[in-house]
């Protein structure tokens, strides 16, 4: 909604949906915008356009959850790759 209002409009919210498949699908049958992560851009159905959004505030933190009980060489290896891929992106 910030981002909305930052861009100058206020949306008029007619229905929501939790699954990204029927948020897509809801574009697609004309019902409106959604702001999703990148990711989703591999959702191709006809009419669907993604834009990249150009506000620097638009980012959502990524939050890591695990176990330290669990495997913990594992956690770690993969706590290193995910750290290397977060510095790479900055």
């Amino acid at each position: 909604m910030t981002l909305c209002e930052k861009a100058g409009f206020k949306p008029r919210v007619v229905q929501e949906a939790n699954g990204v498949i029927a948020i897509v699908g809801l574009v697609a049958s004309g019902i409106g915008i959604s702001i999703l992560p990148e990711s989703v851009k591999s959702v191709a159905l006809e009419g669907v356009v993604y834009r990249r959004l150009r506000d620097p505030d638009a980012v959502v933190p990524l939050m890591l959850a695990f176990r330290e009980s669990e495997n913990p060489v594992a956690v770690s290896h993969f706590l290193a790759h995910v750290r290397k891929a977060v510095v790479s992106q900055a």
